[in-house]
């Protein structure tokens, strides 16, 4: 992409263009504008908007904090906002927020009755419950004596 097509970007974007629009008009990708608009974007937070909405409203990218232990972060330009100091905080804010995922709700399990935050497609609360249901033998001798 050359800066004259940064620049007309940038412009159309400012009189209110969509991104759809931004690409059909500049006859680019749709993938490409997206992401130089991202990384501008993310490059100066205070000047531009990210899909209607400002990247300051945006939890602890304003203040440059890690969401579950709160230390300083040091954000790169020109890459995607960080959210959290190191993989361990990052595994253990969404484990202690398990609601919040994608398509979360509440579940009981059919084997022990606890209830559980699952996403779709999850019917036990643990491999344990799942292999009782599975495996479980329920059949009775017929007769009530075995016979040899």
């Amino acid at each position: 992409m050359t800066n004259e097509q940064k620049t007309q970007i940038l412009s159309l974007r400012n009189q209110g263009s969509s991104l759809a629009d931004v690409a059909d008009r500049l006859s680019l990708p749709i993938g490409t504008v997206k992401s130089f608009w991202r990384r501008y974007c993310a490059s100066t937070p205070s000047e531009m908007m990210l899909d209607g909405e400002s990247l300051q409203s945006q939890p602890h990218v304003e203040d440059g904090t890690c969401k579950q232990c709160g230390a300083p972060l040091e954000q790169r330009p020109h890459h995607r906002p960080k959210l959290f100091c190191s993989d361990k905080c990052r595994l253990t804010w969404w484990h202690d927020n398990r609601h919040l995922a994608k398509g979360a709700e509440l579940k009981m399990c059919p084997s022990c009755g606890v209830t559980f935050t699952a996403g779709a497609g999850r019917k036990y609360c643990c491999h344990s419950c799942y292999i009782k249901a599975r495996y479980a033998t329920t059949k009775q001798p017929v007769g009530g004596a075995a016979t040899i």
